[in-house]
């Protein structure tokens, strides 16, 4: 099995850098820094620096999962409200 030198971190879409086009993307750790590897079958690898510091980065992810978890239930709330289903 071949050893890597990055630590996998996530899986996530991305664009292609040169067509636009939506590929898949790796989020790994190499050397204290956070990139995305991304592979486009018409125009290959490409590998993107998204943060220089890893406790960091994990952070703000923690923190961006749980904001978007508040605004998600906010948004039921208020579709409810308005559609006359919340219960009284």
């Amino acid at each position: 099995m071949p050893v890597r030198k990055y630590t996998y971190y996530d899986f996530t879409l991305s664009l292609c850098p040169e067509c636009l086009r939506r590929v898949d993307a790796k989020i790994v750790f190499e050397d204290g820094n956070v990139y995305m590897l991304k592979r486009c079958h018409e125009h290959g690898n490409s590998k993107v620096l998204i943060a220089d510091d890893i406790e960091y980065y994990k952070n703000i992810r923690k923190r961006t999962a749980k904001v978007f978890f508040i605004l998600a239930a906010v948004y039921l709330i208020i579709s409810l409200g308005a559609c006359g289903l919340m219960l009284s």
